[in-house]
């Protein structure tokens, strides 16, 4: 994922705090807002998955039982649709006339979803599964501390330490492992974010180009930057590990030096690095990794990976 330019930032965090400006056209007040629309069958393997829409404009998605999360802001629009009826290759198509369009916080991506009969119809969920109908759950008590996992929109680091970071997350809480460990909520004003929480009230001031950051802490100021030493290149995912109960993101990363890792990370215990070693580009194609575990081989252009683990 390439770095959010601090203009880029800033407007996915006004609009986390401010989007409720967002008109919900030709909807009854509440309705889209009430419990969730959820879908659970064949197309995703008998997994649940959902959208969320919350009253302040902002939405969470969970699919395939927490596999694979996203968030971001939503409005919706008087504009025609044409959607599929069913899952079926011959199914006879309709016409909606709302769109609910989506923006990621993470990526800045949209994506439309035609709404009719108070109902998301023919919708891709993570990229994956095609043509599903997700139906509106209106009497469903949402509680969004349960349902939801927060999600990083920006990290920097102290020092260019992974394991000294500081984290923006959509929910607007943040988790801050500067130094001490510290956790709260986090508000944006004027371009400077004040983050609140029990040691006290901090801010945070991110440069222009979002590369780097100043952290006022009380009587300490610390210097953050967007990546660790000399990283060229980041490529991340959301991932839900067969050990772990959890969604944790998954970041790879390149270094000018030639060396790499392979980074997890979670709100519960920080960024730890999982696998070490080097990188190459071969024929401007294919990326390859040379790690102490495996050896992996990425082909950007196609967003595609073949991963092998090393003989012991």
């Amino acid at each position: 994922m390439k770095n959010l330019t601090r203009k880029t930032l800033a407007l996915v965090l006004c609009t986390i705090l401010f989007c409720a400006m967002l008109p919900l056209t030709g909807l009854a007040e509440g309705a889209l807002t009430d419990g969730y629309y959820f879908y659970q069958g064949d197309q995703t393997g008998g997994l649940p998955c959902f959208f969320r829409f919350n009253e302040d404009g902002s939405y969470y998605g969970k699919f395939f039982g927490g596999g694979m999360t996203e968030a971001g802001n939503y409005v919706v629009i008087d504009k025609e649709m044409e959607y599929a009826l069913t899952a079926d290759e011959n199914s006879e198509k309709a016409i909606a006339t709302q769109v609910i369009v989506l923006t990621n916080y993470a990526t800045g991506t949209t994506q439309e979803l035609a709404y009719a009969n108070d109902t998301i119809c023919d919708a891709t969920l993570g990229g994956m599964s095609n043509h599903i109908t997700l139906e509106h759950k209106a009497d469903y008590v949402y509680v969004a501390e349960v349902e939801e996992m927060p999600i990083a929109v920006q990290t920097f680091y102290y020092e260019n330490d992974t394991g000294s970071s500081l984290t923006l997350y959509h929910d607007r809480s943040f988790n801050d492992f500067t130094n001490a460990w510290d956790e709260g909520t986090w508000t944006l004003n004027d371009g400077v974010f004040t983050l609140t929480c029990e040691d006290g009230v901090f801010t945070l001031t991110i440069s222009e180009n979002g590369q780097t950051a100043t952290y006022v802490k009380g009587d300490e100021t610390l210097e953050l930057s967007a990546t660790t030493g000399s990283e060229l290149y980041a490529y991340r995912a959301t991932v839900m590990p067969a050990e772990l109960p959890m969604d944790v993101d998954v970041a790879l990363k390149c270094k000018a030096d030639g060396s790499c890792e392979l980074t997890v990370s979670h709100i519960a215990f920080g960024e730890v690095v999982v696998d070490q070693g080097t990188w190459e580009i071969a024929n401007m194609v294919f990326i390859t990794f040379n790690m102490d575990v495996c050896t992996y081989v990425l082909r950007p252009s196609q967003k595609m990976g073949v991963c092998q683990r090393k003989k012991s």
